[in-house]
């Protein structure tokens, strides 16, 4: 704090009383409100620009909670400090400020100094930090580090700020600014957690293992609305009072096919990446973590960017790498991030409604869930029954809890608890026994029903009293005919108000909401609304920074509610979301290509429905989410099928096929797309793809029959590079066909072909396929001299285009070639070669190869124990 010497200076020998009793109030206050948190002043210096006061949250004495703590009492602190904005005093007034500087990690604590005098403190890099975090802070703020950010994540509402260079530190600090605590968000009114007692013991005690680092995954599996998710919030409670740190991601009923969806909430949640600022500035954000965290990480931002939505330009590294190889890196980067995070704080990773789980996003949860056995992190499934079992869940560390429907006595308990009564009204204990049949959900909606209606009414004793009729009333046989009578209960402005969030989804934006209202409506109304609604139980507030956030209550609710719009006002709210979404994430639309093919494709607005659906197909190949990309050029297809953007919407789906060894739908596809073009350059480029289908199940007479058609098709039309391309393959099938001459007749007229073109990217490209086909051909034919000058220059074309994946299969292929001729310290060379690109690139796969083929060599050497050595380094 600071301001005193300018009173000092002012007031004079004279005002040393004035003086002494305002800096005895204030510090009175401050230890009042840190005490209150259960903080201890350690000490009281001056600065540079005034005095200092340094506080200890956990030391000596520890809570839980500290984290929060602090910050809670920094708020109160700075509010405090009202009562300090202006001291009078007889030369005029004078106001005193503070700013506050918050870190939490690991310190050296306990008594030091001499014999004579010694006092208890703390030392350390971490105490450093949170003076350095002072001295940026300006007068009023709250400045907390990362580390601290982690532990109030659900709490605080806070203010990005861009990474600072403090001294000690040799990369910048991510840092943020407290503005306020939300005691809001997740504001649930739970439904008690009745009949569980043996499933959440059981529960914690899996808990219990992960976070002493026996890597845990726990399957809450059951029907809606029996429990799951309250099960679960019990469990993170527990969990959160250990100390762990909770991370979340939710599957939707329509982001099915949206590559990571659920992985990308829980990730930017992870890396602190909140806020709907430019994508340029949140992916600065993101390599300024990395930088932090985990410095060897930088360079692979790029693919982390592309799975969160985010612009970080490729560079070497990751320009040349494949869809497969991307992915490939980036599970390894997911994984190593979360081994970060928990070395610092054991991790609870979240994953709600699995059933909904796009395909890409179930392999990485299989990748993660294998590979955290010694890891302080548990993965918590929940879903409903449904979903089929994976292979991966028979593992030793993995557990499942199947919910049922809990006993008629529990039942019955959960009722009585509810209603916070003894006993219930006997018409009342048959309604909740025969028709809510175990269920929790469907035992709280229909008693919500009662008290709302008037059925159940307390009298004056506080019990529980039945209208006459109840036993002739008609209820609802399912949960949802109880949600519909519940929905018509509600006043008009609340339903319509839920039925429209419906349309956006289970969660929803108010900015969202409001734009695309039908009717005009003020947001202090909208709010009032909302607010109602929360009320009543069907919609709960989950977050108010950086923008206010609310979901359903439950999804049977937003499923429901959805059903009861008339189709036409669903159409329409469906194309307002679509425009809204384009207008508003005009600079970031990539980020959003699976939602406005998903609103645009429900509204019926065909045309744009199908640009974002291929968009979105494309989008999901690069990350290599095949599946995702499956479903969305399928469904294109289906809206349009012979609209003149079929022909590559085919194409691309035939690829993705392809890849994935699904070669007669892939040939079906490439077919479909020859019958909607005339364009010689376009179905000669199909009919190369079908000759690759066709090669790759080893049916090569079949292969060189379409690859001639091609050939014959492009005779006669202007220059085209899908000529060299077609050559390149007719000498590989030849070449697989062991007809040598007339393989490299093929690629020399490939290479010939290239003469005239400018040297570019796409031709050098072409020209380093064509001789690594003639190397492999060379090769074959035992004319190792000659394939060794071929595979060289290919490398060297390679290099040119810092094609990483392809020169390490180059140096692998010679490597091959000297092996073939028993030269084998040349044999090594060019495999460790081979392997330092692997290694740079995260090619897994490749380094195993690398180090069996090493292995090989030293076993054929005489050199057995590195023989072991590489054989186990191909084994880890």
């Amino acid at each position: 704090f600071y301001g005193v010497d300018e009173m000092i200076e002012s007031l004079g020998e004279g005002g040393s009383a004035l003086i002494t009793e305002t800096l005895d109030r204030h510090f009175t206050t401050m230890q009042g409100i840190l005490a209150r948190y259960g903080g201890v002043v350690n000490k009281l210096d001056t600065y540079a620009i005034g005095h200092r006061i340094m506080a200890l949250f956990g030391a000596p004495e520890a809570h839980e909670d500290d984290p929060e703590r602090a910050v809670r009492a920094a708020l109160e602190m700075q509010a405090a400090m009202e009562a300090f904005r202006a001291i009078e005093t007889p030369q005029g007034t004078f106001p005193l400020r503070q700013r506050i500087g918050i870190n939490t990690g690991y310190v050296v604590a306990g008594n030091v100094g001499s014999p004579v005098r010694r006092e208890y403190t703390v030392m350390g890099d971490e105490v450093n930090l949170a003076a350095r975090l002072m001295a940026i802070a300006r007068s009023g703020q709250v400045i907390i580090s990362r580390a601290t950010r982690h532990w109030v994540a659900d709490l605080a509402v806070c203010r990005e700020m861009d990474p600072v260079r403090v001294k000690g530190k040799r990369a910048p600090v991510s840092v943020c600014q407290v503005i306020a605590v939300q005691e809001r968000v997740h504001r649930r009114v739970r439904t008690p957690l009745i009949g569980r007692t043996r499933e959440l013991a059981q529960a914690q005690t899996i808990a219990d293992r992960a976070r002493r680092g026996q890597g845990q995954v726990l399957s809450i599996v059951g029907e809606a609305g029996v429990g799951k998710t309250r099960l679960a919030e019990a469990l993170r409670d527990y969990c959160q009072k250990q100390g762990m740190r909770v991370l979340q991601g939710t599957s939707l009923s329509y982001a099915t096919h949206s590559p990571y969806h659920p992985w990308v909430e829980l990730l930017r949640a992870c890396l602190d990446l909140y806020g709907d600022e430019p994508r340029s500035v949140t992916a600065s954000r993101l390599l300024a973590h990395l930088d932090e965290v985990a410095p060897r990480l930088v360079d692979w931002a790029p693919i982390l960017g592309q799975m969160l939505g985010l612009e970080v330009p490729d560079n070497v590294l990751t320009r040349s790498l494949d869809p497969q190889l991307r992915q490939r890196r980036l599970f390894a980067m997911v994984l190593e991030i979360l081994r970060i995070e928990a070395s610092h704080r054991p991790l609870v990773l979240i994953l709600e409604d699995m059933q909904w789980m796009d395909g890409a996003s179930r392999e990485l949860l299989a990748y993660v869930a294998r590979n955290i056995p010694a890891d302080p992190i548990l993965l918590l499934l929940i879903y409903r029954p449904d979903l089929p079992p994976e292979a991966w869940m028979q593992e030793e560390h993995c557990t499942t809890i199947a919910l049922q429907e809990l006993p008629p006595q529990e039942g019955k308990e959960l009722a009585r608890t509810l209603l916070r009564t003894q006993t219930l009204p006997p018409p009342l204990e048959t309604i909740v026994e025969e028709k809510c049949k175990g269920n929790p959900f469907f035992i709280e909606e229909i008693i919500r029903v009662f008290v709302d209606s008037g059925i159940l009414t307390p009298d004056e004793d506080g019990q529980w009293r039945v209208e006459p009729d109840l036993a002739q009333l008609e209820l609802p046989e399912t949960i949802s005919g109880l949600i519909i009578s519940r929905l018509d209960r509600l006043p008009a402005p609340e339903r319509n108000t839920l039925q429209v969030a419906s349309v956006i989804g289970v969660r929803f934006g108010f900015d969202l909401l409001h734009g695309v209202y039908p009717h005009r409506v003020s947001q202090r109304e909208l709010r009032a609304r909302l607010e109602a609604l929360e009320e009543e139980g069907m919609t709960l507030l989950e977050r108010v920074s950086p923008v206010l956030e609310y979901l359903f209550r439950h999804v049977l609710v937003r499923e429901v509610t959805y059903e009861t719009l008339l189709f036409a006002i669903r159409r329409e709210l469906h194309r307002k979301i679509g425009a809204y979404i384009e207008e508003h994430y005009a600079e970031n639309l990539a980020q959003v290509y699976d939602l406005l093919a998903h609103h645009y494709d429900q509204g019926q607005q065909w045309d744009k429905a199908v640009h974002y659906l291929l968009l979105a197909g494309d989008e999901a190949r690069r990350k290599y989410a095949n599946e995702s990309a499956i479903a969305y050029y399928r469904r294109a297809l289906e809206i349009a099928p012979h609209d003149p953007r079929a022909v590559g919407a085919y194409r691309s789906l035939g690829d993705v096929y392809r890849h994935v060894g699904r070669y007669e739908e892939a040939l079906h596809c490439y077919r479909q797309a020859l019958d909607l073009t005339d364009a010689p350059e376009r179905r000669a480029s199909l009919l190369r793809r079908i000759a690759r289908a066709y090669e790759r199940q080893g049916q090569y007479d079949q292969a060189l029959e379409h690859l001639r058609q091609a050939v014959a098709l492009l005779s006669k039309e202007p220059a085209s590079l899908e000529v060299s391309r077609i050559h390149g393959a007719m000498g590989w099938v030849l070449m697989r066909r062991g007809e040598y001459d007339q393989a490299l007749e093929h690629c020399r007229q490939g290479l010939a072909y290239l003469q005239d073109w400018p040297e570019d990217e796409r031709v050098q490209r072409a020209r380093a396929e064509l001789y690594h086909t003639l190397g492999s051909i060379a090769s074959s034919r035992g004319n190792y001299d000659e394939a060794v000058e071929f595979h060289k220059e290919s490398i060297r074309l390679r290099e040119a285009l810092q094609d990483l994946p392809g020169l390490a299969n180059s140096y692998n292929n010679l490597a091959f070639i000297y092996w073939q001729q028993g030269q084998y310290d040349q044999t090594s060379a060019y495999l460790r070669r081979s392997l330092e690109i692997r290694q740079r690139i995260g090619e897994s796969y490749g380094i195993a190869a690398s180090y069996n083929n090493l292995g090989a060599v030293s076993y054929k050497q005489g050199n057995y124990r590195q023989a072991m050595d590489y054989y186990r380094r191909s084994l880890a």
